[in-house]
């Protein structure tokens, strides 16, 4: 054992956390699906003939990375028979096939709704005790509901960003390995030894082609941890969108189908009270007429208090839920991009000192706000 560098030890050490890490993952992948097996079975028809079935086999599910391993979920290998065929010709709705059940608006829905359910339980017992009356909080249903799959997303996210970096810092030993090269400096520095000699990574690094080696894996890995983190966190934003669109559309088809009107403009001109009465009772529905006989404008019976106007609801299925799908997909650049700026003005201030950090900040305090007023026009021409 004292003859194995410490290296090694290190190196196997590492391999063994991965390989636990990867047996971690698995199992909980399995447990999940298990706990869901009953939530799965949503889709009509027991032969999986419909919309949403995989078949036997998978037969017309092109859309496999809830159902592969590992590696190909990291590369997207189950994705290249589509890839393929839309390279041999245009493709068409069809080509896609089914989605998994896991994939479905309902599941989705159900899914949601559970952890909703709770959580307002959760509320209602509160009440119960003593304290003080709350409505249920979508963020805490948000966090329930997602959270595995967003944790997974953001440990991608950091191991992207912290794989990215070394790049630049491979590229400054490289270019170090070949000017030692060219000025010969690098022969005069060899020792030869008559022993076993385990090289450290001392020496590995101030070699240049075990550096370059180690930068295109570094940016093979990089692309492939950002890649996932993507898929994961839009995967999810889009599970949000369609879990909020289908609660609006539940609670939409509860609300009432009327609400009271006010009085024409012209029958409100009307030179006698009593008529301007007769006709306003002539434009409400039958279940309002009593609420204007009473006097009291705008108290209707219990079918009508809860109506909502059409635009409400569009606004919720719609421009809300894009905005919630759209702060799944970019919430981890809230806190990536402010560790990613200090690590870099770290390695500045190693590298080149503190007139390059400083340079760095002044850029940085000039181009916020004028990629704020950007942004800011460009979200008025959108809109």
């Amino acid at each position: 054992l004292h003859l194995v560098y410490p290296t090694l030890a290190i190196l196997s050490l590492a391999f063994a956390t991965v390989l636990l890490l990867l047996d971690l993952w698995t199992l909980l992948t399995w447990t999940y699906r298990q706990r869901h097996c009953e939530v799965l079975e949503i889709t009509p028809g027991a032969d999986d003939a419909g919309v949403g079935g995989v078949g036997v086999g998978g037969a017309g599910l092109n859309y496999r990375h809830p159902l592969v391993g590992l590696p190909s979920r990291a590369t997207f290998v189950w994705f290249l028979g589509v890839l393929r065929l839309g390279w041999q010709r245009p493709l068409e709705f069809t080509d896609f096939g089914k989605l998994p059940k896991e994939e479905e608006s309902r599941f989705q829905y159900e899914r949601f709704f559970r952890q909703y359910l709770e959580t307002q339980a959760c509320c209602s017992k509160s009440y119960q005790v003593g304290w003080e009356v709350r409505s249920p909080s979508l963020w805490k249903v948000f966090a329930k509901t997602y959270w595995r799959q967003m944790a997974a997303g953001g440990v991608l996210k950091l191991l992207g960003d912290a794989v990215n970096v070394v790049g630049p810092l491979a590229i400054a030993l490289i270019v170090s390995y070949v000017s030692e090269v060219q000025d010969g400096s690098l022969k005069q520095q060899g020792v030869i030894v008559r022993q076993l000699y385990y090289v450290g990574w001392r020496e590995a690094v101030k070699n240049g082609w075990v550096v370059a080696v180690v930068a295109l894996v570094a940016a093979l890995a990089q692309s492939t941890l950002s890649q996932a983190s993507t898929h994961l966190v839009a995967m999810e934003g889009i599970h949000v969108k369609a879990a909020l669109q289908a609660m609006v559309y539940r609670k939409a088809l509860r609300l009432a189908c009327s609400a009271p009107i006010d009085p024409p403009e012209e029958l409100q001109d009307k030179a006698t009270p009593q008529a301007a009465k007769s006709a306003t009772q002539g434009a409400l529905p039958n279940s309002a007429r009593g609420a204007v006989q009473n006097g009291v404008r705008g108290a209707v019976p219990g079918s009508a208090r809860g109506a909502v106007d059409t635009g409400a609801v569009i606004n919720l299925s719609s421009e809300d839920a894009d905005n919630v799908m759209t702060f799944f997909m970019h919430c981890h650049y809230t806190w990536a991009i402010p560790l990613k700026v200090g690590v870099i003005m770290v390695l500045l201030w190693v590298q080149l000192g503190l007139a390059a950090v400083a340079a760095a900040v002044v850029g940085i305090l000039l181009l916020t706000p004028l990629q704020f007023i950007l942004c800011k026009k460009i979200a008025a021409v959108n809109k």
